[in-house]
């Protein structure tokens, strides 16, 4: 499950907006949203992806994220 307020004050900090961040991945802002409530789940790829554009790179905060 993904923690949703920690990816949300990732995408934040990173000064973007759920719609910017579903565009580069090649979703909708619907299945993006749906994906960070936890209604869908992120692919591999789609979660390695996030952590790239977001800049997140230590094993604890991905898994603190990706892994609650």
């Amino acid at each position: 499950m993904v923690n949703e307020n920690l990816l949300k004050a990732e995408i934040a900090k990173n000064g973007i907006s759920m719609g910017q961040l579903a565009e580069s991945l090649g979703m909708s802002r619907a299945s993006m949203s749906m994906k960070i409530r936890n209604k869908r789940s992120f692919s591999l790829d789609e979660a390695n992806a996030i952590c790239k554009l977001l800049g997140i790179c230590n094993c604890d905060e991905i898994c603190r994220i990706f892994l609650n």
